[in-house]
C-alpha cells in the first residue's frame, strides 16, 4: 500500500510538470483559435481622461494601477491619443526600472488567457510582462515589442489562473499604449500542490481505516 501511494503521488507530480504550459502569441487570429470564445474590452466606456496614477481604476474585468511618471499623460485611460494613433479610448501606461514604480493590471475574475493591441514597446529597453497567480507565483514572462501596434497575449493551458500582470522595464521610464484587450475568465480551482495534499491525506486516511479494520 505504501509503495502504491508513493507511485501514485510521483505520477501526479510528473503529470503536473509535464502538462504545465505558458504560451505567448503575437498573432491575434492564432490566439483566437487557441483560446476559443473570449470577452473583449475596448475601454470606450471611459469618456474623459481618467488617471490611475494614485488610485486604481476598474474597467470591466481589469483594474489598472500605476504611479506618477515623468510624463504625466501616462498611467491613464483617455478617449484621445496624442502618442500612438489609437482612434478610440485607449490606455497609456508607463513602466519603470524602479521597484516601487510599478504599473499592473489586476483581474477582477482570474483569467486563463489575455491579450491586447500594444503600441511602442522598444526591445532595447527589455520591456516585458510578468503574469502572476493569486499566490504571487510567477506563471510566465513574455517580451512585448512591435514596430507600431500589434497584438501580444498569453494562454495558460494546465489549469493555472492568472490573477494579475506586471509591466517591467530596464529603464527609468518606458511608455506604451494598450487597447482592445481580450481575455478568457477562469474560476479559481484548488492549486496543484493543494490537490496533491488532498490526495495524500486521502491515502493516509485509507491506510488508517485498513489498519483499524484488520485490528
Amino acid at each position: 500500500m505504501k509503495r502504491l501511494a508513493v507511485v501514485a503521488v510521483a505520477s501526479c507530480l510528473y503529470a503536473s510538470a509535464a502538462n504545465a504550459a505558458f504560451i505567448t502569441y503575437t498573432s491575434e487570429s492564432a490566439w483566437d483559435t487557441a483560446v476559443g470564445a473570449s470577452t473583449a474590452e475596448d475601454f470606450n466606456s471611459i469618456t474623459t481622461e481618467t488617471s490611475f496614477r494614485t488610485s486604481p481604476v476598474t474597467v470591466g474585468n481589469m483594474t489598472f494601477s500605476g504611479f506618477t511618471p515623468s510624463n504625466t499623460t501616462f498611467n491613464e485611460i483617455a478617449p484621445t491619443d496624442p502618442h500612438f494613433g489609437f482612434t478610440t479610448t485607449s490606455v497609456r501606461i508607463a513602466t519603470s526600472s524602479f521597484g516601487g514604480d510599478q504599473a499592473r493590471i489586476d483581474f477582477v475574475t482570474g483569467v486563463s488567457a489575455w491579450g491586447a493591441d500594444i503600441a511602442n514597446l522598444e526591445p532595447v529597453r527589455s520591456s516585458s510582462f510578468t503574469v502572476f497567480d493569486a499566490g504571487d507565483n510567477a506563471l510566465g514572462t513574455f517580451n512585448s515589442y512591435t514596430a507600431g501596434t500589434g497584438f501580444h497575449g498569453f494562454e495558460l493551458t494546465a489549469g493555472e489562473v492568472a490573477s494579475y500582470l506586471v509591466f517591467n522595464s530596464t529603464t527609468l521610464d518606458e511608455f506604451f499604449g494598450l487597447d482592445d484587450a481580450k481575455f478568457v475568465t477562469s474560476e479559481a480551482a484548488v492549486s496543484e500542490p493543494g490537490t496533491l495534499a488532498v490526495f495524500g491525506l486521502g491515502l493516509i486516511g485509507l491506510g488508517y481505516a485498513r489498519r483499524r479494520k484488520s485490528s
